[in-house]
């Protein structure tokens, strides 16, 4: 798996080569909050023909290097072990949160998590390891 830094976003991005392929990119955000706590976001972002989702697996108090670590490698080994399908109806009995575009009844919701989550993939620059 490789690791991509968006310093413009403090983002990380997770991947593989077959993660890319098949449109899966795990993101990792550490952000301060309006009342000066520090929060972290992990998500699994997949885009397709049909749908843009975006699983939340985590988003609570400032995880430490390997608590982080361990959540995004437990993500990579469900990719891993199972087809994109199980894999993807794993995640989303897992998330905290869900949101797919095609659940959306406006229109403009729907185009705006298609876009967002396409504006992911142009948002790291692809590391070979």
């Amino acid at each position: 798996m490789n690791r991509s830094f968006n310093e413009e976003e403090e983002t990380y991005y997770y991947y593989s080569e077959q993660m890319l392929n098949d449109k899966v990119v795990i993101k990792e955000n550490t952000f301060m909050t309006i009342d000066d706590n520090v929060e972290t976001i992990i998500s699994v972002e997949h885009l397709n023909d049909l749908d843009a989702e975006d699983f939340t697996m985590y988003w609570d108090d400032l995880l430490s290097p390997i608590q982080s670590y361990r959540i995004i490698k437990d993500i990579y080994e469900l990719y891993q072990e199972h087809s994109l399908s199980s894999f993807l109806e794993i995640i989303r009995e897992l998330s905290v949160s869900y949101t797919s575009a095609l659940m959306q009844s406006r229109e403009e919701n729907k185009q705006r998590i298609v876009d967002g989550i396409r504006e992911t993939f142009n948002s790291f620059e692809v590391v070979q390891v």
